[in-house]
């Protein structure tokens, strides 16, 4: 266990082990523990590279803990990647209203040889923002802000809390939210279960949109992909405008849902579900659109 002093680099202590990877490439692995010198009560942002970042609740703490992973590649010792893993600080800075943690290398380091993970508890209640990339994020019962990475799936359980998630390139998966959700991602499914929320956008490519939503009185859903299916469940007695459009093959169905119908088309379909109060507003190409209740 560390304590360091905000804005000060935190020097960790070492669990794991160096190895060494084929021909003259030398890369390690370090595990080390990691404790917050401060106890935050506001917000926690995570900016890592190249790594996993995964935050969970701990009703019990009242600091940031948990382990964090290095992984150093390109050295031409497993000494020197060993020392360089060793040599990986976690920055701390800030107060207990807004923490952060970044990753502070070597001096003259290549951003390039190291990937970083964070496996942290959280207290109860803190606002979490992660920024990463090459990494997925997991966060586990807590609020959360905003949550960037590229090539990493991003996955919310039982969370909360107005948040926006970009990835790229891997899925989107939410299980149990209560808040505004924006959700974008490419070539890639969204799949959102339990969404309670006045607000929903998920945006995807060439993957399926799921979603079962339980949106607030005159909630706003809009849902978009190509060349995949959109499923949408929501409860019966949720009113709103639909506008719904694919291309061929594709078709649009409203099953088992209050609907009255203003304009259908091939690959068109408007129209009111029971009173008419939100938006629900559905477009893919190439692929169904179907709408039933929510079970």
């Amino acid at each position: 266990m560390i304590s360091v002093a905000a804005s000060t680099r935190a020097f960790l202590g070492i669990l794991g082990t160096a190895f060494l990877i084929g021909g003259c490439t030398h890369s390690a692995q370090e595990s080390f523990s990691f404790e917050s010198a401060v106890s935050p009560k506001g917000t926690l942002t995570v900016t890592s590279l190249n790594g996993t970042v995964v935050l969970v609740r701990d009703p019990s703490a009242t600091k940031v803990h948990g382990t964090i992973t290095v992984r150093t590649s390109g050295y031409d010792s497993s000494g020197a990647a060993r020392d360089a893993a060793r040599a990986t600080a976690v920055v701390e800075t800030g107060d207990a209203q807004s923490l952060a943690l970044d990753v502070g290398l070597p001096p003259g380091a290549r951003r390039s040889y190291f990937s970083v993970d964070f496996d942290l508890r959280v207290p109860d209640g803190v606002l979490v923002n992660v920024a990463t990339n090459d990494g997925g994020i997991l966060i586990d019962g807590l609020p959360v802000g905003s949550l960037d990475t590229i090539d990493g799936q991003v996955e919310l359980r039982n969370t909360y809390g107005d948040c926006v998630l970009r990835t790229n390139n891997a899925p989107i998966v939410i299980t149990t939210h209560d808040g505004p959700v924006d959700a974008r991602t490419t070539n890639a499914p969204i799949d959102m279960v339990d969404v309670a929320s006045d607000l929903i956008r998920a945006t995807t490519s060439n993957q399926y949109v799921a979603l079962q939503a339980l949106p607030d009185f005159a909630g706003e859903i809009y849902l978009a992909t190509t060349n995949a299916g959109i499923d949408l469940q929501i409860p019966y007695e949720f009113g709103a405008e639909l506008f719904a459009t694919t291309t061929a093959p594709g078709n649009i169905y409203v099953e088992d849902l209050a609907f009255l119908v203003d304009y259908d088309v091939p690959g068109q379909l408007e129209g009111v579900l029971y009173d008419g109060a939100g938006i629900v507003d559905v477009r893919t190409t190439a692929a169904d659109i179907v709408l039933h209740p929510a079970r």
